[in-house]
């Protein structure tokens, strides 16, 4: 059987949703805040190469419809992490790249 490889658009789809989960595993944890700011720049940035070049700002229909196959949460997740921890994204469609305030 031949493994098999995640393209880069994959890779970054994939990071996205490792990301939230572990971020959403450290908060449930009540981890120290200063690791929480930390793993919530890695989301953030990881949101950034997710939009940029997993899903190309929804041009990427194939990899897009392979990410609600095959993480079916993703968009759960990215819309918890808005109402919880801020947008993303700011009005003019730039990634916010920021740690909650304390």
């Amino acid at each position: 059987m031949i493994p098999t490889v995640l393209t880069a658009q994959r890779d970054a789809i994939t990071e996205f949703d490792n990301r939230l989960k572990e971020f959403f595993r450290l908060k449930a944890r009540g981890v120290d805040p200063d690791i929480l700011d930390e793993h919530e720049l890695g989301v953030r940035k990881a949101y950034k190469t997710y939009r940029d070049k997993g899903i190309r700002d929804g041009r990427n229909k194939s990899d897009i419809a392979w990410s609600k196959q095959e993480m079916p949460e993703i968009s759960n997740m990215k819309a918890r992490f808005e109402a919880e921890d801020g947008p993303l994204e700011d009005k003019d469609g730039d990634v916010i790249l920021r740690t909650r305030p304390r």
